[in-house]
C-alpha cells in the first residue's frame, strides 16, 4: 500500500460531519442547472448562474438575495473566455470572477490556514474535506473533516474573506459559514 492508497483509506473510513466549530452548515440552496460560481471580493455574496439565470446568495443566511430569469443573452453577462459574470441585485455594476464548467476556481485555503480538498476517492462520488489550520490531508496525523459527499461537482471553495465556503454542483449550492 502506498501513501495516496493510506490517504484514500483515512478518507474513505471518515464518516461525513459537520464541520467544527467555528464552521456551521448553512444549508443547501437548490438552484438546477448551476454551471459557475462566484465570490465578490469583499463580501459573503455569491454569484450563481445557470441555465435557469443568475441568482445572488448571502451566504451568512443562506438567502437568495437577487434573481434574474431571464437567459435571452447570456453573453451580455457572461464571459466564457474571461471566467467573469456580471452581477445582479446588491451585486449590480460589479464584475465576479467565476468557477464551473468553464474552467477556473474559489480559493482554497483561508489566510489564517483552514483549507479545502475535493477528493474523488470513489468515483464518481467526491469528498469535500475540511483541514484544520496549516495542515493538510496528506499529513499522517492532521485533522480533518468530511463535510460532504456528492456527484458532479463543478466548484468548490473559500469566500475571499474565509468566513464563508461552498461546494457548487449542478443541482445547487451547499454552504458553511464561520463568524469569528
Amino acid at each position: 500500500m502506498d501513501d495516496f492508497d493510506i490517504v484514500k483509506e483515512k478518507v474513505r473510513s471518515a464518516a461525513v460531519s459537520d464541520p467544527p466549530e467555528p464552521w456551521a452548515r448553512v444549508g443547501t440552496v437548490n438552484f438546477g442547472g448551476v454551471t459557475e460560481v462566484g465570490f465578490a471580493e469583499d463580501s459573503e455574496l455569491l454569484l450563481v448562474l445557470s441555465g435557469h439565470g443568475r441568482g445572488v446568495i448571502d451566504c451568512r443566511t443562506g438567502r437568495n438575495v437577487g434573481r434574474d430569469i431571464a437567459i435571452d443573452n447570456p453573453s451580455a453577462w457572461y464571459g466564457h473566455h474571461d471566467l467573469i459574470g456580471h452581477g445582479i441585485g446588491p451585486l449590480r455594476g460589479r464584475e465576479v470572477r467565476l468557477a464551473g464548467t468553464s474552467g477556473g476556481g474559489l480559493l482554497a485555503i483561508t489566510r489564517d490556514g483552514w483549507g479545502a480538498v475535493r477528493m474523488a476517492v470513489d468515483w464518481p462520488d467526491e469528498c469535500l474535506l475540511l483541514d484544520a489550520p496549516f495542515c493538510s490531508i496528506y499529513q499522517p496525523a492532521a485533522p480533518f473533516w468530511k463535510i460532504g459527499v456528492e456527484r458532479e461537482v463543478l466548484a468548490y471553495g473559500f469566500s475571499y474573506t474565509g468566513k464563508s465556503l461552498v461546494w457548487a454542483t449542478s443541482e445547487g449550492v451547499t454552504i458553511f459559514r464561520r463568524d469569528d
